[in-house]
């Protein structure tokens, strides 16, 4: 990943050129050789057998050459990963695109994109996913790219929200001429259209907990960043009125 390094003294040698101790090179190998998962302080220390001391100022060293950086994971926020400067942490370690610089939950950011999303699939109606994902590029509203999968896991949320439900399109049905039309996939077969209201005498326990349709549900669980504890959608649907409870003296 880098111009090739020299084992010396910590100064420079005149041309510019980062001349490094052995400890520090490696120190380098090491945490190029982790990629963008990154690696963790104690691991650095098990794979170098370094000396507390010289482990820090070997990583201090590397990280003021821009050789090295510390990124923090969504999953374990008060421990620090090295990395290689110019390497991007993974989705797992970032959070993806929901998540700020500072590994904290962007609320704000992802209820625009939702909203943009509903106001689209209430314009036409009905809408496949080829379609939404057209139209939030073409509005820019994003910060930054987004895949096909982020555009389901909002698509996803909005479903949970009850905001949305899952339909059927048939050639013809709603959407935007143009929009998804040059590109046919898969996903394109999930049809979207505004969500109608649950009667009450089919409303039960089964029907309505958005466990099934959570779009984390494969990232939950009771010790994780994502749990049933701080689930916003789990504590909405716990909260809401009991669709039932008008029945008990019946």
């Amino acid at each position: 990943f880098f111009p090739t390094t020299m084992a010396g003294g910590d100064d420079g040698d005149g041309d510019g050129e980062p001349v490094l101790t052995q400890e520090q090179v490696l120190v380098l190998q090491v945490v190029e050789r982790a990629g963008n998962t990154g690696v963790w302080l104690r691991d650095i220390k098990s794979a170098t057998s370094l000396q507390q001391q010289t482990l820090n100022k070997a990583l201090r060293v590397l990280e003021t050459q821009k050789m090295v950086k510390t990124v923090k994971s969504v999953q374990q926020k008060t421990r620090k990963l090295y990395m290689a400067y110019d390497l991007q942490p993974t989705r797992e370690i970032s959070g993806g695109p929901w998540y700020t610089n500072e590994q904290e939950f962007d609320f704000g950011y992802v209820d625009e994109l939702k909203n943009v999303i509903l106001q689209y699939v209430r314009a036409t109606q009905i809408a496949d996913l080829g379609e939404i994902e057209e139209s939030v590029k073409m509005m820019k509203v994003s910060k930054v790219p987004l895949e096909p999968r982020d555009i389901r896991t909002l698509v996803d949320a909005l479903v949970c929200d009850g905001k949305i439900e899952r339909c059927e399109k048939q050639p013809g049905d709603g959407g935007s001429k143009g929009l998804g039309a040059t590109r046919r996939r898969k996903d394109d077969l999930d049809a979207y259209k505004i969500a109608k209201d649950i009667p009450d005498d089919d409303a039960n326990a089964l029907t309505t907990v958005p466990c099934g349709c959570c779009p984390n549900r494969h990232r939950c669980r009771p010790d994780g960043v994502v749990n049933p504890t701080n689930c916003q959608y789990f504590q909405k649907w716990l909260n809401q009125p009991d669709p039932l409870a008008d029945m008990e003296d019946i």
